[in-house]
């Protein structure tokens, strides 16, 4: 899967006043974006006891220690998924990255690759769909 980046941000001159519109299928809250997140183990195996335990942990804090709330947590035989909302000025690659990154210190279970979109939330099936072309 490859990562995906926000939408367009566009930027436009109205009544003397620099304004600037940033378009999220996915909407969000306050000074926050949603965005909705998928994360696979190494090939596509599936999780163990352990292993869930080391993903819901790392990215809790990981997320919670960057000001990051998540909204949806749902792990599935070998993916996971995680709806959550985000500042603008929050480095959303780095923060995700650090999580798998910790994760893989107990085993190198995650896949690097992870997708990122503020477009739309992917069904299981969808997701599915995407894992078998890889």
């Amino acid at each position: 899967m490859a990562l995906v980046s926000s939408r367009i941000i566009l930027s436009s001159y109205l009544s003397g006043q620099q304004q600037v519109y940033i378009s999220s299928g996915l909407g969000g809250h306050g000074k926050k974006l949603r965005f909705f997140t998928v994360f696979t183990t190494t090939e596509r195996q599936p999780f163990t006891d352990l292993q869930r335990e080391i993903v819901t942990r790392e990215f809790t804090f990981q997320l919670e220690q960057a000001d990051v709330v998540i909204e949806k947590f749902d792990t599935k035989d070998n993916y996971f998924t995680i709806q959550l909302l985000f500042t603008f000025d929050k480095d959303a690659k780095s923060i995700l990255d650090a999580a798998v990154n910790e994760c893989n210190q107990y085993g190198n279970f995650l896949d690097t690759k992870y997708l990122f979109t503020n477009v739309k939330v992917l069904n299981d099936r969808e997701i599915e769909n995407l894992l078998a072309k890889r």
